[in-house]
Parts: C-alpha cells; structure tokens; sequence
C-alpha cells in the first residue's frame, strides 16, 4: 500500500524502459529504430516499489511493417512449408479476425495437437498450438442411429436395424419403432449414431418402460413391490380399491384413500323432481363426454344406468327429464367431476333407476 507502483517496457530481448502515464491513465509505446530483431513481442513489466509483478507478453505488427501473408497448418508436428495445407490470406484475413475452415483429411478418432504457423511477408513467422479432439463420426457422415433394446436384469440385449437419418444441420425427431413381439417391462434404451462407414459413436441411454399406460404408472407407484400386488386387480393397501381404480382416481396404491374417490346419493331438487348425483375423480387431459365417452390415460369413464341391476347402458339411454355435468381441477392431475341426473317426480317400482360408474382399458 505504501509503494508506487511503475510499468516499463521492452521490445522483444531489449532492455526494458519505464513507461510514462499521461495525467487521463493512457500511454504512448514507441517503437525505437534501435529495437533488436525480435522487436514484434512487446513485453510489459510490472512492479510495486520493490517488488516484480507479473509480466504480459504480446505480439505487436508495427505500423507500415510486415503483414501476416500465409498460414500454414498441421496436426501433431509443426508445419512443414513445402508439403504442409495453407491459406493464403486475403486483405480483410489479414486485418481482421475471420473464420477459416481447414480440411484435417483422413484425421483418427482422439486427441490430436493442431499446430498453427503465420507468415509474414518478410519471411517472419510465429506458431501457436491448439488441442482437438476428434470424434469417430462426423455430422455430414450420418446415415442413421443404430438402437438395441436392454432388458433390466441379465436379459440378452434385442438389437434393432438402422434407422435412417436425414442430411440437416437443425435437430431432428426421429421415431424408432418397437417390435411388437417385445415384452413390456423395464428396459435400458441403448442409441449409437452410425456414419457412412459403419462406425458407431459412444453410446447415450434411456431408460424407458414399455406397456400401456397403468403398466408405466404400476412400475413408479408400485416399484419393488411383489408381482402379486402390481397387477390392476390387486388391492395391497386393502382399502377396497383395486390398483386401476387406484390410478383411475390418481391416488396412491399403498395408502388407504382418505375420503371416498367417488359416490352416488339419491335426493331432490328445489322442485321436488327426484335425482341420483354421481360424483367421482379422473384424470385430466382426456377427450369426450363426461360420463359417457370420456377417455384419459388410457381409460374410459362410463356412468352406467340400470333398472334391474342386471342389464346395465349408458346412463343418457334410460328415460330421464335432464341432467347436468361440472367439473373442477383437483390440482394433481385429476379433477373432480359431478353428474347429477333428474328423473320424473314419482318412481314407484316399476321406474326405479340405479346408476354406477365403469372405468375400463381402452384397447
């Protein structure tokens, strides 16, 4: 804190000279007649009363000197001018940063050193290295992505053929079909991208599970359970609801259910005209008539209409005077749905009406 800092210059090997700053922080470096011939590096030195600070080192073009001309360029060995690829640059190369695109030929996969040599138009020349790595296929070599199915445990891997690419330099989707013969269950996605001379690239996976859409929620809600609990009629937490009840209402398979997923009451309007109210859970994002031909997740949701307990249909075909429907998100991916169906004022036995809710597997 007590020392003044200093900067001194020097060009290439020469003897290094304090620098002076002008009063707004700039300065003014020129180059002297007198330099030594390696005069195109410019060195800064710094120091704090006593002690040296660090150096920076930069490669300078004096004005009206010589220009940068050709770049010669070779990978893992310095360039050789009489054998080696070379750009000859153009004005604006030379005056300016510019993209160059260099053919690396029939380069190996790996680690390689890219050597870069500038000429001057005087003969000078500077290099600089940078390291690549090179991998086996090349985006304008892709001709499809080859994908081998892994079942989890020690089951054999199930190899696919190729599936075709198309030449794009934008991001593509592509649909890789699953054999119908293949099981469902848990598997490991194995995908390799594959260039015009049947090399692979290194391996990405998924891990996937494939079956109808109760297969893939029974594997996350009920994973590492018995295989006698998993199936859509096992009931493992004994509260009445079979598993694809349990997913029908979004619930959880292995807690017994709160309050009731669904109910059916008998009551009267304002109007005195009798009525059944349905009200159950379902899974949102579905399409169809509520309580008719509602599908979501693979399930249809279906209030059924009886008059014997015996022949059941849709509950729109039996005589009624009306009906109304509701419905409100519960926030989890169901909703809440309310079905309220109004009948003449007087059912003897001979109009009586039962209701009840069906949820089936859509083939």
């Amino acid at each position: 804190p007590t020392s003044t800092p200093s900067l001194a210059v020097a060009w290439g090997s020469g003897t290094p000279v304090s620098l002076a700053i002008a009063a707004d922080g700039t300065a003014i470096i020129t180059r002297p007649a007198s330099a030594p011939g390696d005069a195109n590096r410019l060195v800064i030195r710094t120091r704090a009363g006593t002690f040296d600070g660090p150096n920076f080192s930069f490669r300078v073009q004096p004005l009206g000197g010589a220009l940068p001309a050709r770049l010669y360029y070779a990978l893992d060995q310095s360039p050789a001018p009489a054998s080696s690829p070379f750009f000859d640059l153009t004005e604006a190369q030379r005056l300016a940063p510019s993209d160059l695109t260099l053919d690396l030929g029939s380069a190996s996969p790996g680690f390689h050193t890219l050597h870069l040599q500038l000429h001057d138009t005087q003969g000078g020349r500077t290099e600089q290295l940078r390291h690549l790595h090179i991998t086996p296929s090349r985006v304008q070599t892709l001709v499809g992505l080859a994908y081998t199915f892994k079942p989890a445990g020690d089951g054999a891997p199930i190899d696919i053929e190729l599936a075709p690419l198309t030449s794009s330099p934008e991001p593509q989707d592509i649909a890789l079909p699953v054999p119908a013969s293949l099981p469902a269950g848990a598997y490991t996605l194995v995908l390799h991208l594959a260039n015009t001379h049947a090399d692979l690239g290194s391996a990405s996976t998924a891990d996937l599970f494939l079956g109808g859409a109760y297969d893939i929620w029974a594997a996350d809600a009920l994973a590492g359970r018995d295989p006698s609990e998993t199936g859509p009629l096992a009931d493992p937490d004994q509260d009445q609801l079979v598993n694809l009840l349990e997913y029908a209402f979004g619930l959880d398979p292995l807690q017994p259910a709160a309050s009731a997923a669904y109910s059916i009451q008998s009551q009267t309007t304002p109007a005195g005209a009798p009525s059944l109210l349905v009200e159950y859970r379902q899974r949102e994002g579905g399409a169809g008539e509520l309580g008719v031909d509602y599908i979501a997740g693979g399930l249809r949701y279906t209030v059924e209409g009886s008059t014997d307990l015996q022949t059941w249909v849709p509950y729109s075909e039996l005589p009624s005077i009306g009906s109304y429907s509701s419905r409100h998100t519960n926030g989890d991916g169901t909703e809440t749905v309310q079905l309220e169906v109004l009948y003449e004022q007087t059912l003897d036995s001979a109009k009586r009406v039962f209701l009840r809710l069906k949820v089936s597997v859509v083939p």
